[in-house]
């Protein structure tokens, strides 16, 4: 029995007979590039299975895609990281006023605030809800008031939820022991999954010494992520000759409270230690992707880190101390050692050969 209560034999079934699909579903994110991006194969599967699908979020420029989709858009304006009580209230009367619309058989939740205000909402209206914790986020990174809060908040919500699914065992087994969620209430799923045929592998360029060596960050630039840590990992390995690029692709500006700012962006430009990108829907130009993150942050069986998984360029990504570096997984000890499984990385795939290179012979 899948999280949503009814079985493929159901849906096939269903389908056969001829009958239409009467079933809704709700889908609530905190954003629509959220949904266009990173759950239209699950929109797709929904479908599929006989279920009409409504999505929920904020209205942004990916709502055409989202509607492209085949489902419906409603639009609820919420405020991503903020942390006025009486903007969450608002929110959560929103989410009440536009689920007593629908009134859809389930309400599945992606991010905090569709999993905290969304749920609560639904459960007021007795609409069954499935939740999808598919990282922790600021909140538990930086422990302080606002962790209590998240905590009470995601207990109130949780509790009477059908299911919580998980994307890792460590967030599954952080909320058990915190008393967020009875582990008899959670599923841990493999991951959000991608779609091969919009994420074909494409031939690598040819390596050799006068090509650098491209490393592409992609994500938010939030110091969890460890986009300062990668500048000094660029800066050493320049400084010791190293023949490579540093790029960041993702959001500037964000509303967010551990945001990189634009200044110390334009600060690294000027010294020569790497280059901003901006933001973009389509990734083909790097040789080795790389991911950092601390706890909370994002997980091996993310969106997009299993998009790169599917493509023939090096994967490099670090929780806390440790790196996975082309397959190989690396302690590193402090922060200059991050210098160290982004060269390894480089060297299992370039293996240049070519005498005093620096990465045979520093690494």
């Amino acid at each position: 029995m899948s999280p949503l209560g009814r079985d493929r034999g159901e849906s096939r079934s269903a389908q056969q007979s001829g009958t239409r699909a009467t079933r809704k579903v709700v889908v609530a994110i905190n954003a629509a590039w959220n949904i266009a991006n990173f759950r239209a194969g699950l929109i797709r599967g929904l479908q599929a299975d006989g279920w009409e699908v409504v999505a929920m979020a904020p209205r942004d420029a990916h709502v055409p895609r989202v509607e492209a989709l085949g489902c419906r858009f409603v639009e609820v304006p919420m405020q991503g990281s903020g942390t006025n009580p009486w903007q969450d209230l608002k929110l959560y009367r929103r989410f009440k006023a536009a689920l007593a619309t629908e009134r859809p058989a389930a309400f599945l939740g992606f991010t905090i605030k569709p999993n905290v205000y969304g749920s609560l909402a639904a459960q007021s209206l007795g609409i069954p809800v499935v939740n999808n914790i598919a990282g922790l986020g600021t909140v538990f990174v930086r422990r302080n008031w606002l962790t209590t809060v998240a905590h009470v908040l995601y207990r109130l919500a949780l509790r009477r939820s059908h299911c919580v699914l998980f994307q890792n065992e460590e967030d599954r087994s952080l909320f058990v022991e915190a008393g967020l969620v009875k582990h008899a209430h959670t599923q841990r799923v493999p991951g959000s999954g991608v779609d091969l045929a919009a994420f074909a592998p494409v031939p690598l360029p040819a390596f050799g010494p006068a090509r650098p060596m491209r490393f592409l960050f992609i994500g938010r630039l939030l110091r969890e992520k460890g986009v300062p840590e990668l500048a000094i990992a660029a800066r050493e390995l320049r400084a010791r000759g190293a023949n490579i690029e540093v790029q960041l692709l993702g959001f500037l500006d964000v509303d967010n409270p551990s945001a990189i700012s634009r200044a110390e962006i334009e600060a690294w430009q000027a010294e020569g230690v790497l280059e901003y990108l901006g933001s973009t829907d389509d990734v083909s130009t790097a040789r080795c992707v790389r991911w950092w993150s601390r706890p909370g942050g994002v997980n091996c069986h993310s969106p997009r880190f299993s998009r790169n998984w599917a493509c023939p360029s090096p994967v490099s990504h670090s929780r806390c101390w440790f790196t996975i570096a082309a397959g190989a997984c690396v302690m590193s000890t402090s922060v200059s050692t991050v210098a160290k499984p982004l060269m390894r990385s480089a060297c299992s795939v370039r293996n240049c050969g070519v005498d005093g290179c620096p990465i045979g012979r520093e690494w």
